[in-house]
């Protein structure tokens, strides 16, 4: 495993999330702090060439961006009361994989219902493939 991606890290800083979080052979790349949600990304040790592109904390929602060789990772946490925006999520460039918690439910996930989160996330996938 060359990473790995929390979601509801519940700290509030830097600090107590090394404090509580510390991993041996990861290095922490990116965080949001949050004392209920927040996100971390850390990357293993003996990789030289991951880069954190950006961290962003808007509307509660979360998000970790590194780059590892040429592939994109999107680490991302939407609390359950939390709306998406209407661009759901930015388009990252091919290679990209997204890790998330969306909290959004929608059929197509084998929920037996679709909530208006599910159905913006369905459409954000359909109109950007």
């Amino acid at each position: 495993i060359d990473l790995i991606a929390i979601q509801e890290t519940h700290c509030n800083t830097e600090e107590q999330l090394k404090r509580r979080s510390k991993i041996p052979d990861y290095d922490l790349l990116g965080a949001t702090y949050h004392h209920i949600y927040g996100v971390a990304t850390y990357v293993k040790s003996n990789i030289d060439n991951a880069t954190l592109i950006s961290t962003l904390s808007n509307n509660n929602i979360h998000t970790v961006v590194v780059q590892i060789g040429s592939i994109t990772v999107s680490n991302i946490y939407k609390p359950p009361d939390s709306s998406w925006p209407i661009a759901v999520i930015p388009i990252r460039p091919h290679p990209a994989i997204d890790v998330d918690d969306f909290n959004s439910h929608h059929e197509q996930w084998k929920y037996r219902d679709c909530n208006a989160n599910g159905e913006a996330v369905v459409k954000w996938v359909e109109d950007e493939i």
